[in-house]
C-alpha cells in the first residue's frame, strides 16, 4: 500500500502537470483546446460534471447518518465533508479554465438569468459549497445542534444541484440524446455509485492507518460496498433502457448517438471503460468476495475509473451527431473531437489537487468520529455512550 509520502509525492507531479497545462489556457485561451463550433464542449466539462456530481454524491450517502439517522454513517460525518468540498472547488475550477478565465464564474453569478438552467447549477452549487463549509466547521466544533438544520437545508440544495445538472442537458432539444428528464434521474444515481465508491476507497485507506471506521464490528467499507454494488446495478439497468429506448424507432439524432456508444468512435471507451471495467467487474468482484473491504476497495477504483470515462462518453455522446443529421440527412459523418494535451492535464492536475488537500486535510483537522451506541462495558454491562470502534 502505498505511504503517505507516496501520495504527496504522485499529487504533486499530477499537480505539476495541472499547473502547466492552465498556464498554458490561461495564456492562449481556447485556441489550445479541442473543442470546436461542432463539438463546444470538451472533456472539461466532462470533468466538471465528474467532480460536481462526485461531490453531490459524497454529500447525499453522508447525509445517511447527519439527515436520516442511521448511527453506523455518523462515521463518515467530517471526512465526507472534507471530500466534498475539495471535488467541488475542483470542479469549479475546472469548469473555470474551461471558460479560458475563471472569473467568469463570478460574472455568471453575478448577472443571473432566472431562464437559465446554467445560472440555476452554478447558483445551487455555490450555496451548496457555502453550506458545506459552515457544517465542515459546526461539526469540528460538535456544534450538532447547528449541523443537523444546515445538513437538512444542504440535503435539499445538493438534490435540486445535481439534478439541476441533468436539466442544463435535458433542456438542450438541438441534442435529442440528452433531452429529456432521463439524466436528472441518471445525475442522482450516478452520484450515489461514485460518492460510495470515493468513500470506501478512502475509509479503506484511513483504516489501514488505523483510524477509525467500524461501527459494532463491522467496517464500513463493507456497508459502503454494499450500497456501491446496488447502485451499479441500478445504472447498468438504467444505461440498457436509454440505449434500447433511443435505438427504437430510430429517432434522428438518439440513434445515430446510440450507435456511436455501441459501435462506433466511441464503442472502445464505452464498452472497455464504462461497461466492463466500470460496472462488470467490480459487480463481480463484489459479489465473488463477499465485500471483504480490500476488493471493495478494488471495485471501488475501478468504479470510479468507469464513471470518469462515462462522463465523456455522455458528454461526447450527445455532440457527435451533426445537426445536419437530425434534420434529416443521414449520409453526414460524425463530428469529430480530439481533446489538447492542456485539457488532459488540467484532468489530471485537479486530481492531484484533490489527493492533496484531502492529505493536508487529514492532517490539519480531526477527522475520527465516535457515534453513540449500546456496547457492553468490561464487566458485561449494557451500557450507552462512546463505544470503542475497532477496525
Amino acid at each position: 500500500m502505498f505511504t503517505k509520502k507516496n501520495w504527496l509525492l504522485i499529487s504533486l507531479l499530477l499537480i505539476g502537470i495541472g499547473a502547466i497545462g492552465a498556464i498554458n489556457v490561461l495564456l492562449h485561451g481556447e485556441h489550445v483546446l479541442g473543442i470546436n463550433n461542432q463539438v463546444p464542449w470538451g472533456i472539461l466539462i466532462a470533468g466538471y460534471v465528474f467532480f460536481a456530481v462526485s461531490s453531490t454524491g459524497v454529500g447525499l450517502i453522508s447525509s445517511l447518518g447527519h439527515v436520516f439517522g442511521f448511527t453506523r454513517f455518523e462515521l463518515l460525518g467530517r471526512r465526507a465533508l472534507l471530500v466534498s468540498i475539495i471535488l467541488l472547488l475542483c470542479g469549479f475550477g475546472v469548469l473555470g479554465l474551461e471558460l479560458a478565465n475563471p472569473f467568469n464564474l463570478i460574472y455568471i453569478l453575478l448577472s443571473p438569468n432566472f431562464r437559465s438552467p446554467i445560472w440555476w447549477m452554478g447558483a445551487f452549487y455555490g450555496l451548496y459549497l457555502i453550506l458545506l463549509f459552515a457544517e465542515f466547521y459546526y461539526s469540528l466544533h460538535n456544534d450538532h445542534k447547528k449541523v443537523k438544520p444546515i445538513a437538512n437545508v444542504a440535503f435539499i440544495t445538493k438534490l435540486a444541484a445535481v439534478s439541476n445538472l441533468g436539466v442544463v442537458f435535458g433542456m438542450l432539444h438541438s441534442r435529442p440524446f440528452w433531452q429529456g428528464p432521463y439524466f436528472s434521474l441518471y445525475m442522482i444515481l450516478t452520484a450515489i455509485l461514485s460518492g460510495s465508491a470515493i468513500l470506501a476507497i478512502i475509509f479503506y485507506l484511513v483504516g489501514e492507518k488505523g483510524g477509525q471506521v467500524a461501527y459494532r464490528g463491522e467496517h464500513i467499507v463493507i456497508s459502503l460496498g454494499k450500497i456501491l454494488v446496488a447502485a451499479l446495478f441500478i445504472t447498468a439497468i438504467f444505461t440498457f433502457w436509454k440505449l434500447i429506448t433511443s435505438i427504437y424507432g430510430g429517432v434522428p439524432g438518439k440513434y445515430e448517438a446510440a450507435i456511436a456508444l455501441l459501435k462506433g468512435p466511441l464503442s472502445l471507451k464505452f464498452w472497455l471503460f464504462e461497461i466492463i471495467a466500470g460496472l462488470i467487474i467490480p459487480i463481480y468482484i463484489l459479489f465473488k468476495y463477499q465485500f471483504q473491504p480490500a476488493k471493495v476497495f478494488l471495485a471501488a477504483i475501478l468504479a470510479m475509473i468507469g464513471v470518469l470515462f462515462m462522463r465523456m462518453d455522455f458528454v461526447f455522446a450527445g455532440q457527435i451527431i451533426p445537426l445536419r443529421v437530425i434534420e434529416g440527412a443521414l449520409s453526414v459523418p460524425y463530428n469529430t473531437y480530439v481533446p489538447g494535451w492542456s485539457e488532459w492535464a488540467l484532468i489530471l492536475g485537479a486530481i492531484g489537487v484533490t489527493i492533496f488537500l484531502y492529505i493536508i486535510g487529514e492532517q490539519k483537522f480531526k477527522l475520527d468520529v465516535q457515534v453513540e451506541e449500546e456496547y457492553h462495558d468490561q464487566a458485561g454491562n449494557l451500557v450507552s455512550g462512546k463505544a470503542p470502534l475497532n477496525n
